[in-house]
């Protein structure tokens, strides 16, 4: 099974399979582990904002050739995007989210 480093103590304690979409605690020690979604909504966003620019404004075709299809692929593998690439945010414990 892929593990992930804990961001709190910086051991590999954060199996992929269960982190996404509400996370997990890790093994070491015992912090509430999960993605941070605002780092993804900003990456999409910006992407998207970049492809919008690029095709109606900027013109120069080649930047929006490279962001379009990272989007698309974005989109079409979102968990396991979000799962083993977006960095991870933690809490103390279960009780304080």
């Amino acid at each position: 099974m892929k593990r992930r480093i804990c961001p709190e103590c910086k051991k590999r304690g954060i199996l992929v399979a269960d982190l996404y979409p509400h996370g997990v605690q890790c093994e070491f020690c015992a912090r509430h582990v999960e993605v941070d979604a605002m780092f993804g909504i900003l990456s999409v966003v910006l992407l998207a904002v970049v492809t919008v620019l690029d095709f109606n404004f900027w013109h120069l075709n080649y930047v929006g050739l490279i962001a379009a299809p990272l989007l698309i692929i974005n989109a079409l593998a979102y968990q396991y995007i979000n799962a083993r690439l977006m960095p991870l945010k933690h809490y103390k414990d279960e009780t304080s989210l």
